[in-house]
């Protein structure tokens, strides 16, 4: 439950509490929270009568019009003001301005006016980088409600169906909105701290400020947001199963390193043992035994870049410095393009690839590059764990509103206790080909992580010297 009204009375409370207005296009004020005659004026005067250019500073009020000209819905636009009041307290004033959709208000181009007071030192007014941020929350019912443009853009969460799922108060407990919608009054401001979680499930700190908003039809909560910790957005509060969850996620990442680290070994074991032998008797070396030296050192570093490439893009997965890049494409040319790719090595070891779709066309709505890599590495393990004159099959098809793209191998096989650590982070599985290739052990974690960041599944079916099909699921779109 929030806690009870935090109600700015006076000049020396006003400057933890904003100012609200609501002002038709014209700039007429239409209602207006309790604190404003606080620092607008020294009477009773009934500001419903005014305009807001009847306060300002005359020297302030084009800038003010040419600020209100340029708002559209979603945007949020601040600029320094004075008011004509101040003339006995000096001081710059931060002015915030949205516009409220049309589907909140009764009023067309209804627009929020804010007010912070702010400091006396102009150096600190004026420094964007110690300014807070402000957003806005427009709430109807927890199903209806409204973020400004910057905050979507923060959190990622525009398309969340119920906001009572993403904002909590200070104990992280839902909020009650519809209760705050009856219970609060007019020109009253309730204040406290929230969380709202992002794309991320990481937790934001905000300080909140609650203005109901009267509409003759339909009455809306109004939050005026600030980010408490501007330097670091990923602001995380955990419960105990978030403690557990997150002990057990560090044990998974510590063990992977160190799986990581022993794969690393093995071949720069070999690459300096063979760059030591050659350097020490490259002399009475043959031009074959050199060869073969090199060959293997080529062979060794090969598979050190590839682990250490497959490791950077997981750590990238990892920190969210990959980003998903979503479009909608036709995904049969994606795998008829895949297929091709690996035509010549499957030849090379007399492998057959057998390509079929049980549709001509199937749409997808996600990162082409993502299933790209994904189909690379199926198609590639099925070519590197069949045996010669084997087969690897590609097929596709669509079910229940999921396209499903198998690649059927008829090669050695997976053992149980190998086939439940294929996709787990920390049960690193080398295997080596049929023909000794060796792979980084990664790839078939990164296309877990691809795939599911797409919004889809992947699964292996294995045994023995019977074969091997490994699956992916992804949603299509018309």
């Amino acid at each position: 439950m929030l806690n009870n009204a935090n109600i700015a009375n006076n000049l020396e409370e006003v400057s933890d509490s904003p100012v609200v207005m609501s002002l038709s296009p014209d700039c007429s004020i239409l209602s207006y929270t309790n604190n404003a005659k606080s620092i607008i004026a020294q009477d009773n005067s009934n500001y419903m009568d005014y305009n807001l250019f009847d306060i300002i500073h005359e020297e302030d009020i084009p800038k003010c019009e040419k600020t209100i000209d340029s708002i559209t819905p979603g945007l949020t636009l601040e600029i320094d003001f004075r008011l004509k009041s101040q003339l006995d307290f000096p001081s710059n004033n931060r002015g915030i301005v949205f516009q409220l959709p049309q589907e909140y208000s009764n009023v067309m181009n209804e627009l929020i006016w804010v007010t912070i007071p702010q400091p006396l030192d102009e150096n600190i007014a004026s420094d964007s980088k110690s300014r807070k941020k402000f957003n806005f929350v427009i709430v109807e019912d927890t199903n209806n409600f409204f973020f400004n443009n910057e905050l979507v853009q923060l959190l990622g969460v525009e398309d969340a169906p119920d906001i009572s799922e993403i904002v909590f108060d200070s104990h992280r407990r839902k909020i009650d909105f519809k209760n705050f919608l009856y219970e609060l009054k007019e020109g009253e401001i309730l204040s406290e701290e929230l969380y709202i979680k992002n794309e991320r499930n990481e937790y934001l700190t905000f300080s909140g400020n609650f203005i109901k908003h009267f509409s003759e039809n339909k009455d809306s909560l109004i939050l005026l947001l600030t980010e408490i910790n501007l330097k670091s957005k990923r602001i995380l509060e955990y419960d105990n199963s978030d403690i557990i969850d997150l002990k057990e996620k560090i044990e998974s990442r510590d063990k992977f390193f160190s799986v990581i680290a022993h794969g690393l070994r093995s071949p720069f074991t070999a690459i300096l043992g063979y760059s030591e032998y050659m350097a020490s008797y490259y002399e009475s070396l043959t031009r074959d035994e050199i060869h073969d030296f090199s060959n293997n050192m080529y062979k060794a570093s090969k598979s050190v870049f590839k682990l250490l490439e497959d490791l950077l893009k997981w750590t990238r997965i990892q920190s969210g410095r990959i980003t998903l890049d979503k479009k909608r494409f036709s995904l049969v040319p994606t795998i008829d393009r895949a297929v091709d790719m690996f035509q010549t090595s499957a030849e090379n070891k007399s492998i057959r690839i057998i390509y079929s779709s049980q549709v001509e066309e199937i749409f997808i709505n996600a990162d082409e590059e993502m299933i790209s890599s994904v189909l690379r590495n199926l198609i590639s393990n099925a070519i590197k764990f069949t045996d010669s004159n084997g087969f690897v099959k590609v097929d596709v098809k669509v079910e229940n509103g999921f396209a499903i793209v198998s690649v059927i191998d008829n090669g050695v096989g997976i053992d149980k206790v190998t086939l439940s650590k294929l996709f787990k982070v920390g049960e690193r599985v080398t295997r080596y080909g049929t023909n000794d290739e060796e792979g980084s052990g990664l790839g078939l974690i990164l296309s877990k992580e691809f795939i599911l960041k797409n919004g889809g599944d992947i699964w292996a079916e294995s045994q023995m010297g019977t074969g091997s099909t490994f699956c992916i699921k992804i949603p299509t779109t018309v």
